[in-house]
């Protein structure tokens, strides 16, 4: 049986249908996002990992100025590296 896979478009699909998906993962999250600042979000994906849910994020960085991936991007991913969750930014342009 393959894995399920959802795909959710933001901000369509809106707040609870990415929690709920992220509370219901059992195996694995493969998340990549543009932008990662939500709290709630970011909680889910650490409870994720603390019930042994590998979680993987793939998220933007190149898009962003210094200033911005300094005072909100890396703060975030450090938080989530500090649970055990895989980041890597997403390849730049070339």
């Amino acid at each position: 049986m393959s894995p399920s896979r959802t795909l959710i478009v933001e901000p369509d699909d809106g707040r609870t249908l990415v929690l709920d998906n992220l509370n219901a993962a059992k195996e694995s999250i493969e998340l990549t996002i543009y932008e990662l600042s939500d709290p709630q979000i970011i909680a889910a994906l650490e409870a994720a990992q603390k019930r042994k849910v590998a979680v993987r994020v793939l998220y933007d960085w190149y898009s962003f100025p210094t200033d911005v991936q300094q005072r909100e991007i890396l703060p975030v991913v450090q938080q989530l590296k500090a649970a055990g969750i895989e980041c890597r930014p997403a390849p730049g342009q070339i």
